[in-house]
């Protein structure tokens, strides 16, 4: 009876290993870290955007956010108005907490602060919403808060609790579907199981701006425009 009850035991551990480490190596949902296989569920883009915009020998001076409403945002219209080098930071779902915590971190991690900043707002920015089930820290996208540089800024960040929800991540029964397919598209990709930091010209133009509606791997003549709302409000703040 032991015996069988220390198989179980032991089993079961072996699963949930195997379902984790699984999960948090093919990355498809960019949670894990900032490698990813060539398939992916999801371009986190706040991680993207900020690794391109502080590996840039000449640093953009103007950063416009906003959430994906803002993506359309021509940088060369306040680089025409100020004179400073511009590029386009609008977010998926961007909120207020994504602004706050990108801003802080570009600030610290770019050789010049920015001389420009330029908020595109929605009136639901600033809207409690109802927390999903797999909320890390309150009021926070997934795609920032799983960045410690990034929600470290944020009232209620402990490194303790964003392990634990790593955890509950990755034994995600999508996540499992999702890195499946991954290990399948794998062995008939050319890149094989090659990871690389995911880059923000798979679905934005060097300016920022968005290129990409509808799924990375979709052929461009099947992608949709999602893009509807023009509806924004922005606020600029100069930087000192």
């Amino acid at each position: 009876m032991k015996s069988k009850f220390w198989f179980i035991v032991i089993t079961f551990f072996l699963l949930v290993t195997i379902i984790s480490g699984l999960n948090i190596y093919t990355n498809t949902y960019g949670l894990f870290s900032d490698y990813q296989l060539s398939y992916k569920e999801v371009h986190n883009d706040r991680i993207s955007k900020f690794n391109w915009a502080i590996s840039q020998s000449n640093q953009p001076q103007a950063y416009i956010f906003g959430s994906s409403n803002s993506m359309r945002f021509d940088p060369d219209s306040i680089a025409a108005y100020t004179g400073l080098t511009s590029i386009n930071f609008g977010l998926f779902h961007a909120r207020s907490e994504d602004y706050w915590c990108m801003t802080n971190a570009l600030i610290s991690e770019l050789n010049e602060p920015p001389k420009l900043i330029v908020f595109c707002l929605d009136d639901w920015n600033f809207c409690d919403e109802p927390a999903p089930s797999d909320e890390v820290f309150k009021g926070t996208e997934k795609r920032l808060a799983v960045k410690s540089d990034f929600s470290k800024y944020l009232d209620d960040f402990s490194y303790n609790k964003l392990i634990w929800s790593q955890f509950k991540f990755s034994l995600s029964y999508e996540h499992l579907k999702s890195s499946v397919n991954a290990v399948h598209y794998s062995l008939t990709d050319s890149l094989g199981f090659k990871k690389s930091i995911a880059v923000m010209t798979e679905t934005f133009y060097e300016d920022g701006t968005r290129r990409v509606y509808g799924r990375i791997d979709e052929k461009p003549g099947d992608l949709t425009d999602t893009c509807e709302s023009e509806h924004l409000m922005c606020l600029s703040i100069c930087m000192k």
